[in-house]
C-alpha cells in the first residue's frame, strides 16, 4: 500500500481544498533516517529541456514541476499536488497542479507555467507540509524534497522504503524525454516507468508454465475406481461410483439436448450426492450453476430463469419450457457409456456461472470457460499437496467461489472431497474435531473465521497438538489478512503454514498466492502470481504503477472468464483488452481492487475503488441493496451504509416513506430478508423523514452516521432477571460494543452481529459454563429469547467428581421394567494387550480414563426421584493370575474370571465398572473391562477403546480431544428442553393412530430369561455385504430402511400375513437435538419406539414411512418419561408392547474382533464372562440385531428358546436374508 504522508482530506464532493496536499501513491510509512535518489536526465531529454526553455531557469523549473506532478498523479495523488515552490527567484509559495488526462503535453506545460506566473504575481505567503521542489543542487528538508537543475533531479525523504524515491526520479525523468520529444501527446499516454522497472514488473508475471490443457473428465476418469473418491455425514462414494453415475447423469442430460453451452442450475443442499450430480453436469459437457435452495424464492426463480435447465429438490420450481430433473430421481438414471457422451469440452466452452452482487440491482453471473476452470484445478493440485489418501474439506457455501476448486480439484488429484455439513461449519468445535477426526491436510476459511478458530484452540493445548499432526497448510481467502492474526496463527501453530490467496469469482477465484510470514508489516501480501496467469497493476491512465505505488489490480492470462451472463454492457466495462498479452484477443479483467507490488513480486491487496464492500467473505454492491429497497411501493428513497464500529461492520438501511403512505422499519427489513441472501439482508432499518443532503445536492453520509448513533442511544434499556440473562448480556456486550448498555430486548442484528460474532458468543458463554450453538443466536435474536434455549452445564473434565442430574430416559426405561437383579445387565469387551503392563501403568490409566468419563465412576440414588452422581473414585483393577493354567483350559478360566467382574457390579453402592488384568502363561496378558450397561452403550465402546489406547501410549490425555458432557448434565440439558416445548417430541405421533391393527407377529405369553436365549446368526460375505451398501446409496435409502424393507417382507413369508406388524425399532438414540455433542460421551442413550411397519409395501414406500416418524423416533421414550403432562406419560406406556425388536448398529469399530486396538492390542467380543443374570427377564420375545462387524453384515436372532424353536427362527432369517435387493448369501451359522 502506498498513503500519503499528509492524508488528502476533501469536500464530500471530492473537491480538493486550497493547501491539501495528496501524495497518495508515494508513501508507505516514514522511517527514521534521510534517504535520497538522484537522476541524471538522458542526453535527450536534456537537449530537450535546454532547447525549449532556452536556459531559462525559471522554464527549466516549470516544467520539472510539471513532470513531477504527472508523476505523481501516476503514483496517487489524483486530485493534484500541492508543493511548495522553489524557483530560481529564491521566492517560496504553495502552488497547486492538477493535472489532467485528456491535456497535451503542450497545454499541460502552458497551465503550470500560467499557474507559476500567477502565483508569483501574488506573492501568496504559505507552505507546504509535505512536499517542496526546488531549483539547485540539494533538496530541502520537507518529508519530500526535491531539487532539480539543468542536469538532473535529487530527491531526499524519510521514507521507510527508499527505493519508491528511485521510481520517482526515474519517473520524472522518463516524462520529460517522452513529453518533450512529443509535445502533441496527452498526459495520459505519457509513461512514468524505465525500461528496467518495466522488465521487472514483466519477470513478475513469469511463473513457471502449468498443464491445464486435460480435459475435467478424463482427469477424473482416470482415478483409482476402488479410492474414495466424495464422503458426507450420510455416505459415501467411490470413484467407480462417481464416475457410473456421473455418466448415467450425463448420459440423462444429453438425452434432453443438454450439452455444450447448455447451461444446468442446481438447487439443492450441499452434501455428496449434490457433489457427484455436479460432475455429471461437467460430464455432459454442460456448464454447472450452483443455487442455494435457501435462497429466497422471488431471487431464486430469478436465477433458475437465467439457465438451460434446472436439477432441484421438490419445492424449488424450474423456468417455464426448460427441462427440469428431481434430484433424488437422478440416482435411478439408467447406467451410460462415456464413449455415448460425445467429444470433451474445448478450452472456450462454459464450465460454470456463479453469481455475485450486482450493483444494477440484480446479481450478475461470473462465467467460467473450461480454460479458465481447469488451471484453477492446475494450481490448486500441487499448491495445496492433494494426492490419493488426502482429505479435502469442502466447506464453502455454494454460491461462494471458493466452493468451486474445494468442490472438483481434489477429484482431479484422487483425492477424497469431505463435504462438511453447515452446522458443523459453523461451529468452531466442531470443525476442529472433524479435522482430527478425517486428518484433514488443509484448511480454507476466510480469515475471521480463522480468528475465531485461534479463539478455540487458545484454551486446548491437547487439541492443538492433535491438529498439528496432520494440517499442513491453512488457507486464508475471501478477505483481507491482517498481520496480527498471522502472527496469533504462528504463535498457536508454528510449523503449520498461513497462505494467503486471491481472486474474484470473474476469474476463477484464485490468481495469486503465497505463505505469510508472523512479521509481516503494516500488510499481508496476497501471494505470486500463479501459473499462467498475469497480474498488472495500474494508474487511472490504465499504464503500470512501479512496486510500492498504489494501482488498480488488473488479471490477465487464462484465468479471465468471459464475462457476465447476459450482460454485454457491463461485461464491456469490466473485461477490457489487454495491451500486455502476446497473443490476439487477450483481455483483462479490472478488479476494483487496489494494492502494489512488494519487491520480491508479491502483491499487497488494500481495499475497493469503489462502493463494493466484502461482507462475510462475500461481495456486495451497496447499490444492489439500495435498489430492492426502493422496489418495495412503501419506500419513496432508501440508502445503505456500512458502519464499521468498534471493528465490527453493520450494514444499515435508510428509507424515507413513499407519499402519503407509512413506512415500518421491521417490515422494511423483512421485505429485504425475503428477497436478499442473508448476508445482505441489511442489520437495521431506519426511517426517516427526509435524507439529509449536502450544499453539493449528494446525500449527507456524516448526518446518516450520526442519526444511527443517535438512534442507539435512544434504544430502550431492558435489565437481565436471572443469572443466565445477566451472563449473557455481559458476553453480548464483549462482542457487540456497538450500544453503551446491552439489554435483555436488544437485536442481535440491530448491534452489528453476523454469524462469525455469533460463533464468538457461543465460544465465550460456554467458557462461562452456558452452551449454546450458533444458529441459535440467528433464530433468537436478543438475549430474552436466547436465554430461554440456552443451557448451563459444568465440564466433567473439570468438575470436582460430584457431578449429578437426572437418569436418561434409556436409563429409566431399563428400571421400569423392575427385573429382580438390575445390577447384573452389563457389556464386557477383552483386549490381548500387545505388551506386558504393570498393574500400576493400568490402573493409572484407568483413572485418566474415569476422570475423562464420570460414567464409569457413578451411582444410581434410586430413593425417590432417581438420580445417578459421580463419585470420585476410579473403578477398580484387579489382577488375575492365570499362569500355570493349561493352554486349553485358559480361555474356560478366563470367561469365569470375567463373569466374576460382572457379578461384582452394583448400581447403587458401586462399582459400576470392574476392569481384570489377566496374567497367562505364553500368550498376551488381557484387560478385561466390564461395565453396567446403564452406563455404557454400543457406541461408548469405540470411545473408551481409542482414549484408553491412547492413555496408555502418551502416559495421559494430553492429545485427547475434550469429552463431552456427563451424562447426567446431558439428561439435565433434556429435561429442560422437553419442557420448553414438549410438542417437539412429537408424542401425537403414536397417541393419535390406532395401533388396534397391528399385528404382533411372536405368540403371546412371557419373552423368557436371559439365561434361555437362542441365537441364529446369518453373516453375509464381503461382496454381498457392500451390494447392500451400494444398493442403498443407488436408490436414495439408508442401509437402515433397505433392512427394515427386506424385514416386513421376511415376516410377510413367515407370518402368512399381509398387514402392518408391530416391531420395535432401536437406534442409538444420540440425536443432537440439545447442542451437546453426544459423539464424545461415554453412556448409555438408546432409543426405542413402536412402528407399524407394513408388510407388503415396497422398501420405498417404508423408507417413507420410516422417515415421517419424528426425530428419528427419539421423542417417543423421551416423552414417556419426561413429558410435563402425565397424562401422555401414562398414554404412551399403556400403548401395545412390541414383541419383535429391530436395530441396525452400522459399523462400530469394537465389533470387528480382532481389530487392532492400538495399545491395547486385539480386541476381543466374544468370552467375556456372562454379563447378564440368567434369571433376568427378557424384555422380547425376538430380537434381531444387524451390523456391519468389519467389512461383513451380520444378523443376530436373539430369540427366547422356551417360545420360538431355532428352525423356526432360521426360516425367518432365511426369509430375510433372500429379501435383501440384489445379494447373495454368504456363510451362514
Amino acid at each position: 500500500m502506498s498513503t500519503s504522508i499528509s492524508p488528502l482530506t476533501s469536500r464530500d464532493d471530492g473537491e480538493v481544498r486550497d493547501g491539501d496536499t495528496a501524495v497518495a501513491g508515494l508513501f508507505d510509512a516514514l522511517g527514521t533516517e534521510r534517504a535520497e535518489a538522484s537522476a541524471d536526465w538522458s542526453a535527450r531529454a536534456a537537449a530537450r529541456l535546454a532547447a525549449i526553455t532556452g536556459g531559462d531557469p525559471v522554464l527549466g523549473w516549470t516544467v520539472v514541476a510539471a513532470a513531477t506532478a504527472v508523476v505523481l498523479r501516476r503514483f496517487g495523488a489524483h486530485q493534484g499536488i500541492t508543493l511548495l515552490a522553489g524557483p530560481p527567484s529564491g521566492e517560496r509559495f504553495p502552488l497547486f497542479l492538477r493535472p489532467r488526462p485528456e491535456l497535451t503535453v503542450q497545454e499541460w506545460l502552458g497551465e503550470v507555467r500560467t499557474a507559476v506566473a500567477e502565483a508569483m504575481a501574488h506573492e501568496t505567503p504559505g507552505d507546504s507540509r509535505t512536499l517542496e521542489l526546488v531549483w539547485g543542487d540539494r533538496p530541502g528538508t520537507a518529508p519530500l524534497a526535491l531539487a532539480c537543475d539543468a542536469r538532473g533531479i535529487r530527491a531526499g525523504s524519510t521514507i521507510a522504503d527508499p527505493a519508491r524515491l528511485r521510481y520517482l526520479v526515474d519517473g520524472i525523468g522518463v516524462v520529460l524525454e517522452e513529453g518533450l520529444h512529443d509535445l502533441g501527446r496527452t498526459v495520459s499516454e505519457l509513461g512514468v516507468l524505465d525500461d528496467a522497472t518495466t522488465a521487472l514488473l514483466a519477470g513478475f508475471n513469469e511463473a513457471e508454465p502449468l498443464d491445464s490443457t486435460v480435459p475435467y473428465r478424463e482427469l477424473v476418469l482416470r482415478q483409482a475406481p476402488d479410492a474414495l473418491a466424495v464422503e458426507d455425514d450420510i455416505e459415501s462414494f467411490t470413484y467407480a461410483d462417481l464416475c457410473r453415475h456421473a455418466t448415467a447423469i450425463a448420459v440423462r442430460l444429453r438425452a434432453e439436448g443438454i450439452g455444450k453451452e447448455s447451461l444446468v442450475a442446481l438447487a439443492a443442499p450441499r452434501d455428496a450426492w449434490f457433489l457427484v450430480t455436479a460432475v455429471g453436469i461437467l460430464f455432459a459437457g454442460a456448464a454447472y450453476m450452483p443455487v442455494d435452495p435457501a435462497t429466497p424464492p422471488a431471487r431464486q426463480a430469478d436465477l433458475i430463469r437465467r439457465a438451460d435447465a434446472l436439477i432441484a429438490v421438490p419445492g424449488v420450481a424450474g423456468a417455464s419450457g426448460r427441462p427440469r430433473f428431481d434430484l433424488a430421481e437422478l440416482r435411478n438414471a439408467p447406467a451410460g457409456d462415456v464413449a455415448d457422451l460425445g467429444p470433451a469440452p474445448e478450452p472456450d466452452d462454459l464450465a460454470y456461472a456463479i453469481f455475485t452482487s450486482g450493483s444494477t440491482g440484480r446479481p450478475k453471473g461470473a462465467c467460467i470457460e473450461h480454460r479458465s476452470f481447469l488451471n484453477l484445478l492446475a494450481t490448486r493440485v500441487p499448491d495445496y499437496g492433494l494426492k490419493p489418501g488426502s482429505t479435502v474439506p469442502q466447506t464453502a457455501p455454494l454460491t461462494f467461489d471458493l466452493s468451486i476448486w474445494q468442490m472438483f480439484a481434489g477429484l482431479t488429484a484422487g483425492a477424497t472431497v469431505r463435504v462438511v455439513p453447515d452446522d458443523v461449519v459453523r461451529d468452531p468445535a466442531a470443525l476442529l474435531a472433524l479435522a482430527v477426526r478425517h486428518r484433514f491436510g488443509c484448511l480454507a476459511l476466510v480469515p475471521t473465521y480463522i480468528a475465531v478458530l485461534l479463539d478455540e484452540l487458545r484454551d486446548d493445548p491437547a487439541l492443538t497438538a492433535r491438529l498439528r499432526e496432520h494440517l499442513h497448510l491453512m488457507i486464508s481467502t475471501g478477505e483481507v489478512l491482517s498481520p496480527g492474526l498471522a502472527a496469533r496463527w504462528h504463535a498457536q501453530l508454528p510449523g503449520v503454514p498461513l497462505l494467503n490467496a486471491y481472486g474474484p469469482a470473474e476469474v476463477a477465484d484464485d490468481t495469486t498466492g503465497g505463505p505469510v510470514g508472523p512479521d509481516e508489516p503494516r500488510h499481508t501480501p496476497i501471494g505470486l502470481v500463479l501459473p499462467n496467469v498475469t497480474v498488472h497493476i495500474l494508474d487511472p491512465d490504465q499504464r503500470p504503477v512501479p512496486p510500492g505505488v498504489t494501482g488498480e489490480i488488473h488479471i490477465g492470462g487464462r484465468s479471465v472468464g468471459r464475462g457476465y451472463l447476459g450482460e454485454p454492457a457491463m461485461t464491456a466495462s469490466a473485461f477490457v483488452p489487454d495491451p500486455f498479452a502476446t497473443t490476439p484477443g487477450g483481455r483483462l479483467y479490472r478488479t476494483g481492487d487496489l494494492g502494489y507490488w512488494r519487491a520480491d513480486g508479491a502483491v499487497v491487496l488494500l481495499g475497493r475503488a469503489d462502493s463494493q464492500v466484502k461482507i462475510r467473505g462475500r461481495r456486495v454492491e451497496i447499490g444492489e441493496i439500495e435498489h430492492l429497497l426502493e422496489t418495495s411501493p412503501d419506500v419513496a428513497r432508501a440508502t445503505v451504509e456500512l458502519l464499521d464500529e468498534h471493528g465490527l461492520a453493520r450494514l444499515v438501511a435508510f428509507a424515507t416513506a413513499s407519499i402519503g403512505g407509512t413506512l415500518d422499519a421491521e417490515d422494511l427489513r423483512r421485505f429485504a430478508a425475503e428477497r436478499l441472501p442473508d448476508y445482505m439482508v441489511p442489520n437495521q432499518v431506519i426511517v426517516l423523514d427526509s435524507l439529509p443532503w449536502n450544499a453539493n445536492g449528494k446525500v449527507d453520509r456524516r448526518a446518516l452516521r450520526a442519526v444511527a448513533a443517535e438512534k442507539r442511544s435512544r434504544e430502550e434499556y431492558v435489565a437481565p432477571r436471572t443469572p443466565v440473562e445477566e451472563t449473557l448480556c455481559e458476553v453480548w456486550a464483549a462482542h457487540l460494543p456497538t450500544a453503551d448498555k446491552i439489554g435483555i430486548r436488544h437485536g442481535f442484528f440491530a448491534l452489528g452481529g453476523d454469524s462469525i460474532v455469533g460463533i464468538r458468543i457461543v465460544q465465550e458463554a460456554k467458557r462461562r459454563g452456558i452452551t449454546l450453538r450458533p444458529r441459535h443466536i440467528l433464530e433468537h435474536p436478543t438475549v430474552e429469547k436466547l436465554a430461554e434455549v440456552a443451557i448451563p452445564f459444568e465440564d466433567p473434565a473439570e468438575s470436582d467428581g460430584g457431578d449429578s442430574g437426572p437418569l436418561t430416559p434409556a436409563q429409566q426405561s431399563f428400571l421400569a421394567r423392575g427385573v429382580p437383579n438390575p445390577d447384573h445387565w452389563n457389556h464386557g469387551v477383552s483386549y490381548d494387550l500387545g505388551r506386558h503392563y504393570d498393574l500400576g501403568e493400568i490402573t493409572a490409566a484407568v483413572r485418566v480414563l474415569a476422570r475423562r468419563h464420570p460414567a464409569v465412576r457413578s451411582r444410581l440414588d434410586l430413593t425417590g426421584e432417581p438420580r445417578q452422581y459421580a463419585v470420585p473414585e476410579a473403578p477398580p483393577v484387579s489382577e488375575i493370575d492365570l499362569t500355570g493354567v493349561p493352554a486349553a483350559e485358559v480361555d474356560e478360566r478366563a470367561h469365569r474370571a470375567a463373569t466374576g467382574l460382572h457379578e461384582g457390579l452394583d448400581l447403587r453402592s458401586g462399582p459400576v465398572a470392574r476392569f481384570g488384568l489377566l496374567r497367562i502363561d505364553d500368550a498376551p496378558d488381557r484387560l478385561v473391562v466390564v461395565i453396567h450397561h446403564l452406563m455404557v452403550d454400543l457406541f461408548s465402546w469405540d470411545l473408551i477403546t481409542d482414549e484408553l489406547s491412547v492413555i496408555l501410549r502418551d502416559g495421559d490425555d494430553g492429545s485427547l480431544e475434550r469429552p463431552g458432557p456427563s451424562p447426567a448434565a446431558w439428561a439435565a440439558a433434556l429435561t429442560g428442553y422437553v419442557r420448553t416445548d414438549p410438542a417437539r417430541l412429537g408424542a401425537g405421533h403414536w397417541l393419535d393412530r390406532d395401533w388396534s391393527g397391528c399385528a404382533q407377529v411372536v405368540p403371546d405369553g412371557l419373552a423368557g430369561v436371559e439365561g434361555a436365549v437362542g441365537d441364529v446368526r446369518t453373516v453375509l460375505d464381503e461382496a454381498a455385504s457392500r451390494a447392500i451398501a451400494e444398493t442403498a446409496r443407488e436408490r436414495g435409502l439408508s442401509v437402515y430402511e433397505c433392512l427394515l424393507g427386506a424385514l416386513g417382507a421376511a415376516l410377510r413369508e413367515w407370518t402368512g400375513e399381509d398387514g402392518e406388524a408391530l416391531v420395535q425399532l432401536g437406534g442409538h438414540g444420540r440425536e443432537d437435538v440439545l447442542d451437546l455433542d453426544p459423539s464424545r460421551i461415554v453412556g448409555y442413550f438408546n432409543s426405542a419406539y413402536p412402528f407399524a411397519l407394513p408388510l407388503s409395501a415396497s422398501t420405498d414406500d417404508v423408507a417413507a414411512l420410516h422417515r415421517s416418524v419424528p426425530g428419528r423416533g427419539f421423542g417417543f421414550e423421551t416423552a414417556r418419561f419426561l413429558h410435563p403432562d402425565a397424562d401422555v406419560r401414562a398414554r404412551l406406556t399403556a400403548l401395545p408392547r412390541p414383541r419383535l425388536l429391530f436395530n441396525f448398529w452400522g459399523t462400530p469399530a469394537y465389533l470387528a474382533d480382532g481389530r487392532d486396538g492400538g495399545a491395547l492390542g486385539a480386541v476381543r467380543i466374544e468370552g467375556t464372562g456372562a454379563d447378564r443374570d440368567p434369571a433376568m427377564p427378557r424384555p422380547y420375545a425376538l430380537e434381531c440385531y444387524a451390523v456391519f462387524a468389519g467389512s461383513r453384515l451380520s444378523v443376530s436372532w436373539l430369540h427366547s428358546a422356551d417360545l420360538l424353536s431355532a428352525k423356526r427362527v432360521r426360516a425367518l432369517a432365511d426369509a430375510f436374508t433372500e429379501s435383501l435387493p440384489t445379494l447373495r448369501t454368504g456363510s451362514q451359522s
